[in-house]
């Protein structure tokens, strides 16, 4: 069944103003959809819900104004049927600080964290493997008067992180697939500017083109294109196992480098996949298998992933 999520501001007709909401759209039972106003977790009297994220299991919708207080509070909502789950904000998670306000949400299904970029203070990021709250303000990713700009986060298939600031474009993520990413660290962490060759520093908007291994940055200035950094996600194969091995390790394939989105992978050993991977096409070979551990993803773009080949 076909669901569609919305956070809308409020309605204003003929002097007559009306609270925003969350609006949960679905077939019932065929097209077309139909939207129903979800009120619960929204203040009826001045809750505007501004921006939306979220992932198989839950939607989180930020409002604004919408405690007792006037402060605003990200609201959570059960993906499949609605049901409201509750709030957060500065109240019950400490990493938030007082007024603040949600300018992107972002789920990140690769590493499973939610990227909150804010007007001021950089990012808060949640771990959901852990359950571990961290602020993030690198003052050389976000100096002072930062803004992450309006639902411009985004990320891709290795875990890497994209995002649209007033200052820059920030990028956070490893150039090896071996290396863990880890958000506390402020190496991972790369802001470019006009100074780089942007058009403009304001990046507005971020969106990842897989095809291509580029980022698109929309800026007030124009739009400028930038290949992903990770090198092995650039990859143009074909790539092939020297020996057994993890596939995150550089040392089984015969080029040296981690297979990427647009690699073509042959497998002529026993390789296990350790850490959720990609790559463009796979083709086992005599003499190889290959194995997932438990909950680990392999993404193949090109073609689907056929289990009858691997053991």
């Amino acid at each position: 069944m076909k669901r569609i999520w919305g956070a809308c501001f409020a309605d204003l007709t003929v002097g007559i103003s009306r609270p925003g909401s969350v609006v949960f759209g679905k077939e019932t039972p065929a097209p077309p959809i139909s939207f129903n106003k979800q009120k619960n977790g929204v203040n009826q009297n001045n809750g505007f819900c501004l921006v939306i994220g979220g992932n198989k299991n839950e939607i989180w919708v930020f409002a604004s104004s919408n405690s007792t207080t006037g402060g605003g509070q990200i609201l959570r909502y059960r993906t499949v049927d609605s049901v409201y789950l509750g709030f957060i904000d500065n109240t019950n998670q400490p990493a938030f600080s007082a007024g603040f306000n949600v300018k992107a949400i972002y789920y990140d299904t690769v590493m499973r964290r939610w990227w909150i970029g804010l007007t001021t203070g950089g990012l808060v990021v949640l771990d959901s493997a852990t359950n571990t709250w961290s602020s993030i303000n690198f003052p050389d990713a976000f100096p002072a008067g930062t803004i992450i700009n309006n639902n411009a986060i985004t990320g891709d298939t290795r875990g890497n992180i994209y995002m649209g600031t007033s200052n820059g474009y920030v990028f956070f993520g490893s150039p090896n697939a071996s290396v863990v990413t880890n958000p506390l660290d402020p190496t991972q962490y790369k802001r470019y500017t006009i100074t780089e060759g942007l058009p403009s520093s304001n990046v507005r908007g971020v969106a990842v083109d897989y095809r291509a291994s580029r980022v698109l940055l929309a800026t007030d200035n124009g739009i400028a294109f930038r290949h992903i950094l990770c090198t092995e996600c650039v990859n143009t194969g074909p790539i092939f196992s020297v020996m057994p091995g993890s596939w995150s390790n550089p040392g089984i394939w015969a080029s040296g480098q981690v297979p990427g989105l647009t690699s073509n992978v042959v497998i002529r050993h026993p390789v296990t996949v350790t850490q959720n991977a990609n790559c463009n096409s796979l083709r086992v070979a005599p003499g190889g298998n290959i194995n997932l551990n438990p909950g680990i993803q392999l993404n193949i773009e090109a073609q689907n992933y056929n289990s009858n080949l691997c053991r």
